[in-house]
């Protein structure tokens, strides 16, 4: 049965529409569910014997599994080609060449992305900082500056007793400048030509106290004026 000519009927239902689900499918045909030789020679003759009943002609012939098998074989693997085959077995098998490049050519794809994606992060780890990432056993204690400064208890006597620990919350450092008075706040000295040296830069502020040592001298006149000592000056003498 397999080696008589069949109709391009025949050869176009055989090839497109059952040989894809035959135990030689090919390229994406491999998705369908594989179907015995058995099957195929069912379908071919069911569908055959449709197109007769159409036609209202009987049917040709009726299929086995070694009748569809051998000619799959015979225009494939052999060079005896079906008179009416076509091309239909190359169109197949070329169709079958392009699916297996395309499933080649995606998987390549995907192996040099995914090899470029490792050597990216083989890199990123070589120069990358080290991080700890426990922080159980490292908690964050912050640094207090406690001074204390001793006081000193005393009985009644006023004799030291027993040294006690003042704490302090904070820590003020003292200032090592001394405490200056703001400038032009102190009083320029007053000289006074008819007192004695001692009374610089003193206030006329004694009066009438006799036992006060500022004594305040009686004016005298510019011919009995004398000047200063040497190393001080007076105003009015400059």
């Amino acid at each position: 049965m397999g080696g008589k000519t069949w109709s391009k009927e025949e050869e176009e239902v055989y090839w497109t529409q059952l040989i894809p689900h035959s135990p030689k499918r090919l390229g994406a045909d491999l998705a369908n569910k594989e179907r015995s030789w058995d099957w195929v020679a069912v379908q071919m003759t069911r569908i055959m014997g449709d197109i007769a009943k159409e036609k209202r002609q009987d049917p040709r012939r009726e299929y086995t599994h070694l009748c569809v098998f051998e000619h799959y074989f015979q225009n494939t693997y052999l060079a005896r080609f079906s008179p009416n085959v076509g091309r239909l077995p190359m169109k197949y098998y070329r169709r079958e060449q392009r699916d297996k490049k395309r499933k080649e050519a995606a998987a390549l794809k995907k192996a040099q992305l995914e090899a470029a994606a490792a050597e990216l992060e083989a890199a990123g780890q070589a120069t990358s900082p080290i991080v700890i990432d426990s922080t159980g056993d490292q908690q964050d204690t912050p640094i207090v500056i406690n001074c204390q400064y001793p006081a000193v208890a005393s009985d009644l006597h006023g004799q030291a007793l027993v040294a006690q620990a003042t704490p302090t919350p904070q820590f003020t450092i003292p200032s090592v400048l001394p405490k200056l008075a703001p400038p032009r706040s102190v009083p320029r000295p007053q000289y006074h030509f008819h007192q004695f040296l001692a009374n610089h830069d003193r206030l006329d502020n004694t009066g009438s106290d006799e036992d006060s040592l500022f004594v305040t001298q009686s004016t005298v006149s510019w011919s009995e004026a004398v000047g200063p000592p040497r190393g001080y000056g007076c105003p009015q003498f400059q």
